[in-house]
């Protein structure tokens, strides 16, 4: 970073004396608060509050948007930020810092019907790309078979990566180690056919990167392909057409009990938000499948995923997760109610779906 003044002492707070402007174009540069906070003389920590406390002010300001970083970008910057900047820049400032979307909050997805007043979709999970356990032949044999139903939105419900450092001796079990390395791979290879967008949500597995260095793996991809939209952390709540759909990446190991964790999230999508508590929710994390049809009223969907069971985690537990995606088709009927069709898809385990 040539141009950025090294702090004259340790633990010199230089940071403190940058404007917003000149925090957020370092950390487009570097793409790492740890980076940013070892030029400017402090921990990452303190550097990343002081960026958004100074976002805070900018915004009450209405400043915040008409930053547009200067043409003279020194050799260090990546290609693919460069790349954004070329093709909209004022956008990738404005998405670049997410907010998440209000408690409570609905996106509204432009999904078409396939016919008159049935919508289709696709579902899926935890595809922890990078893993030396994924299954991406199966996936994207699943995406075919989507566009051969003539489906245009796939959801994912979160786990996009294996990311690092999740558990002890995962380093292991992936073969792409860095953040770099792994949004690399996800770009090229997550399924990409004409016609189909995928809505994701973030979960656990991709978060590491932002727990280490301040990285959100799941913007960065989205930002690299036109076709993927990301919908923020760990939930999102989606309208595809008459009905609201929930994604929601969960929390702790599957019991033995297996419904068990699936009945307690529907239970607090009810008790948070009421008669605005969604028509269906599709639940990530757990790897092994549910379904319940119509409890307190919400067709609700623990979902499969496309990991063969890691020897140091679900190995280790002596549980095998279940590969594949869901289909749902949604038809209108008469008198405002709706049929929700399911199908699961599943697949044969694939050793060594890697290269």
């Amino acid at each position: 970073m040539e141009d950025i003044i090294r702090p004259p002492v340790k633990g010199y707070k230089y940071y403190k004396n940058m404007t917003y402007e000149e925090m957020l174009d370092l950390y487009l540069r570097t793409n790492s608060f740890r980076k940013c906070a070892a030029l400017t003389g402090t921990s990452h920590t303190p550097w990343k509050k002081e960026l958004e406390r100074k976002y805070l002010i900018e915004k009450q300001h209405n400043k915040l948007f008409n930053y547009v970083p200067s043409d003279s970008k020194p050799n260090s910057i990546t290609n693919d930020y460069d790349w954004i900047f070329r093709n909209n820049r004022n956008t990738a400032i404005k998405e670049h810092i997410k907010e998440p979307l209000p408690r409570g909050g609905v996106s509204q997805l432009d999904v078409d019907p396939i016919e008159d007043n049935v919508y289709k979709i696709g579902i899926v999970s935890d595809t922890h790309l990078c893993s030396r356990y994924q299954q991406i032949e199966s996936l994207w044999k699943f995406y075919e078979r989507c566009s051969d139903y003539g489906i245009t939105t796939v959801l994912h419900a979160g786990d996009l990566v294996d990311g690092m450092g999740v558990y002890t001796d995962q380093i292991y079990e992936v073969f792409l180690h860095s953040e770099d390395d792994q949004t690399k791979y996800t770009v090229k290879n997550y399924p990409k056919i004409d016609g189909i967008n995928t809505v994701f949500i973030s979960g656990n597995h991709d978060k590491s990167f932002w727990k280490k260095q301040g990285s959100d793996i799941c913007y960065n991809v989205a930002s690299r392909r036109s076709d993927m939209i990301y919908k923020g952390s760990y939930q999102a709540d989606l309208d595809i057409g008459p009905i609201r759909v929930c994604l929601h990446h969960g929390d702790g190991g599957v019991t033995q009990s297996i419904s068990n964790k699936l009945q307690k999230y529907v239970l607090s999508k009810i008790n948070e938000k009421g008669e605005n508590a969604p028509d269906a929710l599709f639940l990530g994390h757990y790897h092994v499948s549910a379904m319940l049809f119509k409890y307190y009223g919400m067709l609700a969907v623990q979902m499969p995923c496309f990991q063969l069971p890691t020897p140091n985690y679900m190995g280790r537990k002596g549980m095998n997760p279940d590969i594949g995606g869901i289909i749902m088709d949604i038809e209108i009927l008469e008198k405002d109610s709706i049929s929700m069709k399911t199908e699961y898809v599943g697949y044969k385990p694939i050793e060594d779906d890697y290269s």
